[in-house]
């Protein structure tokens, strides 16, 4: 009698298979969270928000001359959430690096076939979602930045959700 005799979906070392889908969302994820740990990294330890507030705070300056010449009279466009986010890079940094982390361990378990992998993954949105409105007013822009970055990790999340019956 063969180690495989049975049961259809397991190897022969009698550890569960993964699913192609899944091993594609863990791998994607896994990529995913390493380009915004980085990302994260640097707004924290760099002045790179700054440089590029000013670089934008450029570029919006002449969009408004054009404007003014344009419609002949002044034209104020705000670049207020750039700012607060310049200002308040090393917090905003430190939570998305936090929502990173524990995305990619939450990305490890769904990989070893952990169901709390999944459950972590799902807790773990909301506080990032909302902890960046305590330096970042309201606004449309923001809403509408954060709100696409959870829209993001809302399809993900579902994608893994459709893989819970190969979690134990």
């Amino acid at each position: 009698m063969s180690a495989n005799s049975g049961n259809g979906d397991r190897s022969v070392l009698g550890i569960q298979k993964r699913p192609l889908l899944l091993g594609i969302l863990c791998t994607g994820t896994w990529l995913l969270c390493l380009w915004l740990f980085v990302t994260d990294l640097r707004s924290i330890f760099t002045d790179e928000p700054w440089r590029d507030r000013e670089r934008d705070r450029d570029e919006l300056a002449l969009r408004n001359e054009r404007l003014e010449e344009e419609l002949g009279r002044p034209v104020t466009i705000s670049l207020r959430l750039a700012e607060e986010k310049a200002a308040h890079a090393v917090p905003l940094g430190w939570i998305s690096l936090t929502h990173v982390t524990v995305v990619a361990c939450s990305a490890w378990m769904i990989w070893r076939l952990k169901k709390v992998g999944l459950w972590l993954f799902i807790a773990v949105q909301f506080p990032a979602l909302v902890l960046p409105f305590l330096w970042i007013s309201v606004t449309l822009s923001s809403l509408l930045g954060y709100g696409f970055r959870g829209f993001l990790w809302a399809g993900i999340t579902t994608l893994f959700a459709l893989n819970i019956k190969h979690l134990r």
